[in-house]
């Protein structure tokens, strides 16, 4: 009896092999040593509205298809609702679904033309990085539309940016847009030949007049100083202007500063508050138009000029002696000598440096 079944088995497998030569074989996948269905052409498992698995010529795997160059497709045959696929664990620490890819492939999910969500019940890693953009490149949190590269959208009054070390918040952007905080420590430096800079720009809009806007500086609990102006209800314009010096105000030459030779033509810079001069290798009487720099002096800005010389004699001349000397003094010359300390404020008004004090230290 044993010998007719092994008769008959060889017999049923000849007769497939005969009836379905191209389509069917069993035996080995021998490539990867299991046993199972080996497909030269395509392998179709049928259903009653067309295929429901099909293995085809290429090796990819389609669960009700339509078109598709993936290697595994899974679809649905009809709805628009219905979930393409769902994976359970029995484990629950196991992964629901695991997708690996070649490393220079890209990994795809969504069709990317409708919002594709990823939801769980705990907080969502990508320990290698993520990034997240729209076909512009924008990414909007909170938000569907994003006007910028990061577009932070809300409502009431919580915070929109927070910053924390540990538990605690240390700075944050509020409702209002506005910045609390502070996270620059150590030297905030410029790029190289920034040309002209704002350190501190306060812009004003159209806030009630006399609405005082200021910028205070303060060391620890101490007040420095404090620039003090108030709005017009105009845009961009203030007016009651002031500056308060909270502390004991010291002008000081810069230790690395030379005393500057001065020639007839020779216009002071307005790098430092106190300037040392002397002539260059004689006694000078400067023609210099203006002899203090006036096109980068503001209101109110005070220089101190202090004789380095009694030999190499720096003389001065006023604006109605020399016309655009851009110095208003009350006499015609000064002459500036060893130890003599000559000082001036500028008036923006009429674009000069008014003397405020002479000592002739004979």
């Amino acid at each position: 009896m044993k010998k007719f079944f092994q008769k008959l088995s060889v017999i049923i497998v000849a007769l497939i092999s005969v009836l379905i030569p191209t389509s069917i074989a069993f035996g080995a996948l021998t490539q990867y040593g299991l046993p199972g269905i080996y497909n030269s052409t395509a392998f179709t498992l049928p259903s009653g509205t067309g295929s429901a698995v099909s293995v085809d010529s290429a090796g990819r795997v389609l669960i009700s298809p339509d078109s598709s160059i993936s290697s595994l497709s899974i679809a649905t045959l009809t709805g628009t609702t219905a979930n393409f696929t769902t994976l359970n664990a029995s484990n629950t620490n196991a992964g629901i679904l695991t997708i690996s890819q070649y490393v220079t492939s890209p990994l795809y999910v969504g069709n990317g033309s409708s919002t594709t969500t990823i939801s769980g019940n705990s907080t969502s890693t990508f320990p290698y990085g993520a990034t997240f953009a729209t076909v512009s490149g924008k990414v909007g949190i909170g938000t569907s539309t994003p006007q910028t590269y990061l577009t932070i959208s809300g409502s009431g009054t919580n915070d929109f940016l927070n910053f924390y070390n540990d538990a605690t918040k240390k700075s944050y952007v509020d409702y209002n847009g506005t910045f609390n905080g502070g996270i620059i420590s150590g030297s905030y430096e410029f790029t190289a030949d920034a040309g002209a800079v704002y350190g501190l720009y306060l812009p004003t809009q159209t806030a009630a007049a006399g609405t005082e806007e200021s910028i205070t500086t303060m060391i620890g609990n101490t007040w420095l100083s404090k620039a003090y102006c108030e709005n017009t209800g105009t845009a961009s314009t203030t007016q009651n202007c002031k500056m308060f010096n909270f502390v004991p105000t010291v002008q000081a030459p810069d230790p690395s500063v030379t005393t500057t030779l001065v020639s007839a033509s020779t216009t002071l810079p307005l790098t430092y508050p106190t300037i040392m001069i002397q002539g260059n290798g004689t006694a000078t009487t400067s023609t210099a138009l203006p002899f203090l720099t006036t096109s980068t002096a503001f209101n109110g800005m005070e220089i101190e000029v202090i004789g380095m010389s009694d030999t190499n004699l720096v003389t001065i001349q006023d604006k109605a002696t020399l016309a655009n000397s851009g110095l208003h003094m009350n006499s015609t010359t000064i002459v500036i000598g060893l130890g003599d300390v000559v000082k001036f404020k500028f008036d923006d008004v009429n674009k000069w440096w008014n003397l405020t004090s002479y000592i002739n230290n004979l």
